[in-house]
């Protein structure tokens, strides 16, 4: 579980656009694989938000302390919405939320999240966020291939 996320981080990394050597950030500048762990309940999460140049953002929740404990059909959580740049903030609004099965058909149920982001280089974070889900010390992602 933990090679494929590092293998799917890196292959994304890849395709999208960094930030221009000089002046103001562009949207594009933006997109990319962003990855983080934290601690949970049950053990470790690992998270990983991806923003495409086309406007879309999936969130995605992996257990892998659960995983190893109870195997496999310990599921991922999918989160999918978008996402779009204001001033210097990233706002990412998450719609829809699902398990990921490993045949990747996902029955998602609607949601309707809102976490809005502060960019500095290779790292993205949450200024406003669900604290309930999130807690007092929210989220912080570094940019999967990134150097400051």
């Amino acid at each position: 579980m933990r090679r494929a996320l590092t293998i799917l981080m890196t292959m994304l990394a890849c395709s999208v656009a960094t930030q221009p050597v000089s002046g103001a950030p562009t949207p594009s500048s933006y997109a990319g694989t962003y990855v983080t762990t934290r601690p949970g309940a049950q053990g470790t999460q690992e998270l990983l938000l991806v923003l495409t140049l086309n406007g879309q953002a999936t969130f995605t929740t992996s257990f892998p302390e659960l995983v190893q404990r109870l195997g496999p059909g310990v599921l991922p959580v999918r989160e999918t919405g978008t996402w779009r740049v204001r001033g210097r903030e990233v706002e990412v609004r998450l719609n829809a939320i699902g398990l990921l099965p490993r045949d990747g058909r996902t029955q998602p149920r609607r949601e309707n999240k809102l976490i809005v982001f502060t960019f500095m280089r290779c790292r993205l974070s949450a200024t406003r966020y669900p604290t309930e889900l999130y807690g007092e010390a929210g989220l912080t992602f570094e940019k999967s291939g990134c150097t400051e």
